[in-house]
């Protein structure tokens, strides 16, 4: 952490901007842009193609090696021994490619030997029809891999926010069957399934939202918790790259 203040406060950094190349880098006497696709590895690396959102800035196309993730995974099994998650159900509500973070979470799980019970998909607008479908394909040829060679690998169920309420019955299917949830999806969709739970009435008792995507703010928590569930974050950078996992025992709603 030393070596990285110091680095920093000599001007080796760069903000977000200058990563997009929405601004130029500036330091010293010196100028110049860059863009992301000067961060890429070079020469052929086993990985796949996914895209950001473009939900406040133009969509980045990026390759996510997977050797890098299998590296990756190991943070997250701490912050799974942190909350207890190993002993639970797992369910992703989280989009197909290119989109990256649902396909991330599945091979992530994976990894750590985890069976994931459940994918709620959801479908990411693509430039094109020959594009729709090499993400298409791309996302089936991982999962059919993934079932061959995985501890176990759900196929996509492509869900609408208007039909959220089968993954509110998934989550009353395993609490009768006495094993806690845990929903890894957006913050704010982990807003909708609480509400929706809350004004059904079966309760989200001891059910756990593993959130991302966006803040976890002192408004969306409370929601959350009055279903009965807990919730606890990630801090993303983009690409599914997290910066940070939550606390066990935070003291603020983002910790």
């Amino acid at each position: 952490e030393t070596t990285l203040e110091r680095l920093a406060e000599q001007g080796v950094y760069l903000t977000s901007d200058e990563f997009k190349g929405k601004q130029e880098v500036v330091r010293g006497g010196q100028s110049f842009r860059v863009s992301p696709a000067d961060f890429q590895r070079s020469g052929p690396v086993p990985g796949f193609m996914a895209q950001s959102s473009g939900t406040s800035n133009r969509p980045i196309r990026s390759m996510m090696p997977l050797d890098w993730q299998a590296v990756r995974a190991a943070s997250l099994g701490a912050f799974f021994l942190a909350h207890d998650l190993f002993s639970r159900s797992h369910a992703v509500f989280d989009a197909i490619l290119p989109g990256s973070a649902g396909i991330m979470h599945l091979l992530y799980h994976a990894r750590l030997g985890i069976v994931t019970e459940r994918w709620f998909a959801r479908k990411i607008p693509s430039d094109n029809r020959l594009a729709a479908w090499y993400h298409y394909l791309t996302t089936y040829l991982i999962v059919l891999n993934g079932k061959l060679w995985g501890p176990g690998f759900p196929s996509p169920e492509f869900t609408a926010i208007g039909d959220i309420s089968r993954i509110v019955r998934w989550i009353e299917e395993k609490n009768r069957l006495d094993r806690p949830s845990c929903i890894t999806t957006a913050a704010s969709n982990a807003v909708r399934i609480a509400r929706l739970a809350w004004e059904q009435g079966p309760s989200l008792h001891r059910t756990k939202f593993n959130v991302g995507g966006e803040p976890l703010t002192g408004s969306k928590r409370p929601v959350i918790e009055r279903s009965g569930a807990s919730v606890t974050s990630r801090y993303n950078g983009g690409f599914s790259v997290d910066g940070g996992y939550g606390c066990a025992d935070p003291l603020h709603d983002d910790e």
